[in-house]
């Protein structure tokens, strides 16, 4: 496939993950038309990650460390979604090798990241354009992301699995996040598909302010209210 179609096929799918992510926080949880619009976010999810993982390599004017670090965000996005969705299919206290392998691949990328913020640190002589539109820090912090991720997992691979509202909690969050990764790439890095006049405004900026305040909203009322007990 060409790079046109790999990006038509992307806004596409993309267009998948952001009416069915809005429909599944919109449904009651754990109810059917909830559980459907979950499995459609997860599938058209996986796959945006997956093209979007592969359109960053395809750019040919930026530097390799800013396509390996676009790259990564589609990487945190796959990881994300489908570590949510394996946290609930897993019966409750169990634990595999799915987990662990999760745990090794994001703690690698982080590792990769932090590498490759030293290294565009370093390289201050001969670097190309794409090589220096992000500081070194912006690498460190995605790479502190993916350690914190990484950090998570080995607590539920050390415990041998998690159950309860601590389950769902983990489920949500990472649900949430890569739908938060999802619309700031959309809105943000892809913005060219909206109308000007949106570009200029200040509208652009509020669907991952949105996603991020579900979050906050829902997480503390799994973990710490009889919500869970009720559900």
């Amino acid at each position: 496939m060409e790079i046109s179609d790999l990006k038509l096929f992307h806004y596409i799918v993309g267009t998948f993950v952001l009416f069915s992510g809005v429909a599944a926080l919109s449904f009651r949880k754990g109810s059917p038309p909830h559980r459907l619009a979950g499995n459609i976010f997860f599938v058209s999810m996986l796959l945006v990650a997956a093209n979007g993982m592969h359109l960053a390599f395809l750019k040919t004017d930026v530097g390799f460390p800013l396509r390996m670090w676009t790259a990564t965000l589609g990487g945190f996005a796959f990881y994300l979604v489908f570590s949510s969705w394996m946290t609930v299919k897993r019966e409750e206290g169990k634990s595999g090798l799915i987990e662990i392998g999760a745990f090794l691949i994001i703690l690698a990328a982080s590792a990769n990241l932090f590498y490759l913020g030293l290294t565009v640190g370093a390289n201050t002589s001969g670097a190309t354009a794409g090589d220096v539109a992000l500081p070194p820090l912006a690498y460190y912090i995605v790479a502190g992301l993916g350690a914190f991720f990484a950090a998570l997992d080995l607590t539920v691979i050390m415990r041998g699995g998690i159950s309860g509202k601590q389950r769902i909690a983990r489920h949500l969050w990472r649900m949430c996040f890569s739908f938060f990764i999802a619309v700031t790439i959309l809105f943000f890095a892809n913005d060219q598909v909206f109308p000007e006049a949106l570009r200029r405004s200040n509208v652009l900026s509020a669907p991952p302010i949105i996603v991020l305040a579900i979050l906050l909203f829902w997480l503390p009322r799994v973990l710490f209210t009889r919500w869970y007990e009720k559900a």
